[in-house]
């Protein structure tokens, strides 16, 4: 249901990429139901953006791979994408990291 309701409130949207705001609402809803792995498999199959990439990012250190989440924020660091992107992926990044240290 809650797809659902982000894929239409995606074609409100008054700015941005409305399939972008779809496939990110709709994977942090899967997320929420607990199917991470889902979540991960919708943003991999969506059009390549930054912002894509850091909720893969994020849903990946969530899905506990964070060598691939790491992988991929650091790659997107790299490329210069807005500060927004870049706030998020920074964010992140140390929230792997303090998990990895509490480890």
């Amino acid at each position: 249901m809650a797809e659902k309701i982000f894929r239409a409130l995606s074609l409100l949207a008054p700015e941005g990429d409305p399939a972008e705001a779809a496939t990110i609402g709709s994977a942090l809803a899967i997320a929420g139901q607990g199917r991470v792995d889902d979540a991960v498999e919708r943003l991999r199959g969506a059009e390549p953006s930054d912002t894509i990439s850091v909720y893969l990012g994020i849903m990946l250190g969530r899905a506990g791979r964070e060598d691939e989440a790491i992988e991929i924020l650091t790659d997107l660091l790299a490329t210069g994408p807005d500060p927004e992107n870049a706030a998020l992926a920074e964010g992140a990044l140390s929230e792997i990291e303090a998990g990895r240290a509490e480890s």
